[in-house]
């Protein structure tokens, strides 16, 4: 297996695919292309240019507000980054667009989910999607390993197109790898702890009531500290909760919004979401 990436910026998505190109030098062999863009109006005539100057048929991917590549994070300007891969013939299976249960999917590839032991799936779900959450549980139920990766669209006019073969506009889709594709993994995301564990004491759905047996808000204010104390609306958009990942063994956590604090309630809970994660 190899692999070739390359990122780049500008307000023209023409010109953002050439400066691309240019950085692609080594376009012979591969059989696979990821895609992320901030030009969601533009997302299939992208992976069109990409499909011509690559000879790569096969793509994934998703549009995003902040987009990385090779040494390098974007956001608030258009972006475009692309990986290039070559894998082993037949090691891999586009996901379509599934809006509810993958069961269809699953069955129509069971065959060779079994010869090929397919273990892990790269996915891109539509977090306007209420059914997403319920689908990435459904389709890591279906598959032996239920290992899944990857992660939400994101668009300043809630456009979240994603592409897998073609493009669609909800549900979750991505691409499905048998054991011949080995895979390290880990999680990343755009923000840092501030504080050591806390234990939810007392909550009500995603409503936190408490925090090891405190007022959730006292607990919050205390750790995160001036300014955030006299601004509670800069510190909801810049203090996130993270939920810490069962059963790994380092510090990995997925990043949940605070969304409100509910008054009048006698502990002032905090609200989180897990609807806008992407950081």
């Amino acid at each position: 297996m190899k692999f070739q990436s390359a990122i780049s910026t500008d307000n023209e998505w023409q010109t953002a695919c050439d400066a691309c190109l240019e950085q692609l030098a080594d376009r012979e062999g591969y059989n696979l292309g990821f895609i992320s863009d901030r030009f969601q109006a533009d997302f299939s005539a992208i992976v069109e240019v990409f499909k011509k100057h690559t000879g790569i048929d096969t793509w994934v991917g998703s549009v995003g507000l902040g987009i990385i590549g090779p040494s390098q994070e974007v956001y608030e300007q258009g972006a475009i980054s692309v990986l290039l891969g070559q894998f082993p013939e037949d090691s891999f299976r586009l996901i379509p667009s599934i809006d509810c249960d993958p069961k269809a999917f699953v069955e129509s590839e069971q065959d060779w989910i079994t010869r090929h032991n397919a273990y892990l799936a790269v996915v891109h779900g539509d977090p306007m999607n209420p059914s997403t959450q319920e689908t990435i549980q459904k389709l890591s139920d279906e598959l032996a390993t239920g290992f899944l990766v990857g992660g939400l669209s994101s668009a300043a006019d809630e456009s979240t197109a994603q592409f897998s073969g073609v493009e669609m506009a909800d549900g979750l889709s991505g691409v499905l790898f048998s054991s011949e594709v080995e895979v390290g993994s880990g999680l990343t995301q755009g923000c840092s702890p501030i504080s050591d564990y806390l234990t939810v004491t007392k909550c009500d759905k995603n409503m936190m009531f408490s925090l090891d047996n405190q007022p959730a808000l006292d607990v919050y204010k205390e750790i995160v500290g001036a300014p955030y104390n006299e601004d509670l609306n800069l510190a909801v958009n810049s203090i996130f909760f993270g939920l810490p990942i069962k059963s790994h063994d380092s510090r990995d956590y997925l990043v949940r919004n605070i969304v409100g604090i509910a008054l009048p309630i006698k502990c002032w809970p905090l609200v989180i979401t897990c609807k806008k994660v992407n950081r």
